[in-house]
């Protein structure tokens, strides 16, 4: 099962913040290994400081509302929101926080940090890519993989009903 989540940073200038102006937040996830679930989760929000060129100054403090989430199968997303999936009603955010961010050369950088669902921290380490939109904004883009079960995300059901990896992809565009 595979997420594509969430959600790395933005601009290339010295600014000591920058601002999320958009955001898309989209994964995908084997179902009955037979298709795949694919769904996204409303904008993501968050306190971003990013310097291409001193990597190890940025900060990413990201935020997506679990209530937000959008299969197009309006059963399926209420059954997500649900104390098996998601439980909204206790834990309404997803989060990234980074923790290090550092360079990995032609405009890829590496971002070690914290992703919390369901109340549940485990390490993210994942790769996001720059790419400069003019000269006031930057987007960035970041696809990682969430464990299901390490976060609670449904039962056991053995990698049949839906697979344990859930890819995510996460894009941002940020201003000065």
């Amino acid at each position: 099962m595979r997420i594509l989540l969430f959600l790395l940073l933005l601009p290339f200038s010295v600014a000591a913040q920058n601002k999320l102006i958009d955001s898309k937040v989209e994964f995908k996830v084997g179902n009955m290994w037979l298709n795949t679930v694919k769904g996204s989760f409303d904008k993501a929000t968050g306190d971003i400081a990013f310097y291409p060129d001193k990597p190890e100054n940025s900060r990413f403090n990201i935020t997506v509302s679990a209530k937000t989430i959008d299969t197009g199968n309006d059963k399926r997303d209420r059954h997500l929101l649900e104390e098996d999936f998601f439980h909204v009603d206790k834990y309404p955010e997803i989060r990234i926080e980074s923790e290090s961010v550092s360079s990995l050369g032609d405009g890829n950088f590496q971002l070690n940090g914290i992703l919390t669902i369901k109340g549940i921290k485990e390490p993210l380490e994942c790769t996001f890519s720059l790419f400069e939109k003019n000269s006031s904004q930057v987007k960035l883009t970041s696809t990682f993989v969430v464990d299901r079960e390490k976060f609670k995300l449904g039962n056991d059901y053995g990698g049949f009903m839906i697979e344990d990896e859930i890819e995510v992809e996460v894009t941002l565009t940020i201003s000065e």
